[in-house]
C-alpha cells in the first residue's frame, strides 16, 4: 500500500495558494503501542500494540504543504477515538522533564512547563 496511486485519489487544491497539489499516493503510519525509545528492550515493548492507518499524502508544489486524507476505515477509528474525549495513544509522548504524557507537538510541557526537544 505504501505509495499506491490507488483510484481512491482525489484532486485537492492548497488551502495556501489555491494550486492543485500532486497526490505522492497512500502512506502507512504508526499508531498505538508505545513510545520508540529506540533502544532494542524497549523497542519490543513500544511497538507492542502497533497499527497503521493509511493516508492519503498531496503535497503542493508551490508553497510545499502537505495535506493527508483519510480513507473510510481510517477516519472510523479517529472518530471513535475522538468521541472517547481522549487524545489517542499515538499521538502523546513522554515529558522529558515530569514523565507525564503530552500531545506529540507539544513545544513545552503543560503540567511542568519543560521546553520540550525539537523533533
Amino acid at each position: 500500500m505504501v505509495g499506491n496511486d490507488s483510484e481512491r485519489h482525489h484532486s485537492a487544491k492548497c488551502s495556501n495558494c489555491n494550486v492543485e497539489m500532486q497526490s505522492f499516493g497512500t502512506f502507512p503510519f504508526r499508531i498505538g503501542g508505545g513510545p520508540g525509545w529506540g533502544s532494542l528492550a524497549f523497542g519490543a515493548v513500544a511497538q507492542m500494540g502497533e497499527s497503521t492507518l493509511p493516508f492519503d499524502v498531496y503535497v503542493c508544489p508551490k508553497c510545499g504543504k502537505v495535506e493527508l486524507q483519510a480513507d473510510e476505515a481510517a477516519r472510523q477509528l479517529l472518530l471513535k477515538e475522538k468521541r472517547r474525549g481522549e487524545t489517542p495513544e499515538s499521538f502523546l509522548e513522554i515529558c522529558i522533564r515530569c514523565g507525564k504524557r503530552i500531545p506529540i507537538a507539544s513545544e513545552e510541557c503543560h503540567f511542568c512547563g519543560s521546553k520540550q526537544p525539537e523533533r
